[in-house]
């Protein structure tokens, strides 16, 4: 008897919980810094929030998870017309987070618009895929663990100059992220680039970068592109 006395509270619980309306985590998301609300629909397990940042983020937990000692969700992100990210999130009650089928197709305009002082003369747009990322606690200061992907440069555009496309790939270890970023055949210019990211959020960009046209290397000369780079960068 007890035990379907059990069965039933739990199910009543999770009918409660299933159908609670999403506007109850309206307070917590809130609380985050310059995260403003508009909209927020749906129920607490399937929903969607429109804010300041993005135009639409719907998610989707799945309940299996929850006996495991988890939350795991389904997260869709349309920033704009142009830019939107989804991925799984996964948070265990260690507070480990972990992401994972992270997939965005970013561009270069919005990049900009995340730091200002960022130095982006091209316009293109970033496919990017991060099999996951893994945060080991998202209380502490520097809990990233791991990170690894990879990403493809499409439909660069330099003063009306078409370069074509490149490939980098990416990844975080000991404090440090770094990426690699080539040239495919059908680029305008040679590529070979190495770019850091320290824990003081230090860019550095090391590598060559030579153009294939006589048009291109006057665009190089106007803006005092060298074909070596070496700088440096605060992020």
């Amino acid at each position: 008897m007890k035990k379907y006395i059990l069965t039933f509270i739990l199910a009543l619980i999770f009918f409660v919980t299933a159908n609670a309306p999403a506007f109850l985590l309206k307070p917590y998301m809130n609380n985050v810094e310059n995260f403003h609300i508009n909209n927020i629909s749906g129920s607490v397990w399937k929903g969607s929030v429109s804010s300041n940042h993005f135009n639409k983020l719907n998610w989707s937990i799945n309940p299996f998870y929850l006996l495991l000692g988890s939350i795991s969700a389904d997260i869709d992100t349309t920033i704009n017309s142009n830019n939107s990210i989804s991925a799984t999130a996964n948070i265990s009650l260690l507070k480990k987070l972990q992401l994972k089928d992270v997939k965005a197709e970013l561009t270069a305009n919005y990049l900009q618009k995340l730091n200002p002082t960022l130095p982006i003369m091209v316009q293109a747009k970033v496919i990017i895929n991060i099999p996951q990322i893994i945060w080991d606690d998202i209380t502490a200061k520097t809990p990233l663990v791991f990170l690894q992907g990879n990403a493809n440069i499409q439909n660069v555009n330099l003063m009306g100059e078409q370069l074509g496309s490149y490939d980098a790939v990416f990844s975080y270890k000991n404090n440090l992220i770094s990426s690699t970023i080539t040239s495919s055949e059908s680029s305008k210019i040679n590529t070979n680039i190495n770019l850091t990211v320290n824990q003081k959020l230090k860019l550095t960009v090391k590598g060559n970068l030579t153009p294939k046209t006589n048009n291109l290397e006057n665009i190089f000369q106007e803006l005092g592109i060298n074909n070596l780079q070496n700088h440096s960068y605060n992020l």
